[in-house]
């Protein structure tokens, strides 16, 4: 996180290379970083918790459905190698789309208000405003 809302000069972004002796680089156009505007303190406000997934039986029948599901689709997979491919099959075996459905592995408990993406407001250019403040 870079407090930005306050500072009048730049700042460095850095990476994190993780293969020695491999080339890195970007294609002109192709984004090299994300920026997202995040109100100062609101990471601060999130309070998390690790519980154990005994706690919880519904939550551990979900997890359980889910790998279970996966396993199966991952052994149709294997099967299906020697078939003749169909994209449309093969996108439903390697994507469940729980996640994108707002649903829960066994299909049940739709989220409502799931929020899959985001209407992210694009920079406003105020570089050649004509109404800036004079020095």
């Amino acid at each position: 996180m870079v407090e930005t809302d306050w500072m009048p000069y730049s700042f460095t972004m850095n990476w994190k290379i993780t293969r020695p002796n491999h080339p890195i680089g970007f294609e002109k156009g192709e984004p090299f970083c994300f920026l997202f505007p995040v109100k100062r303190g609101l990471v601060e406000q999130v309070e998390p918790a690790l519980r154990d997934l005994d706690e919880d039986a519904e939550s551990k029948r979900q997890f359980k459905y889910a790998g279970r599901l996966r396993k199966f689709l991952s052994d149709v997979k294997q099967i299906k190698k020697d078939a003749t491919p169909d994209p449309k099959a093969e996108r439903a075996l390697r994507f469940q789309r729980w996640y994108m459905q707002g649903t829960l592995p066994d299909g049940t408990g739709a989220f409502e208000g799931h929020q899959k993406s985001l209407e992210i407001k694009p920079f406003t250019d105020l570089r050649n405003r004509e109404t800036r403040a004079q020095p």
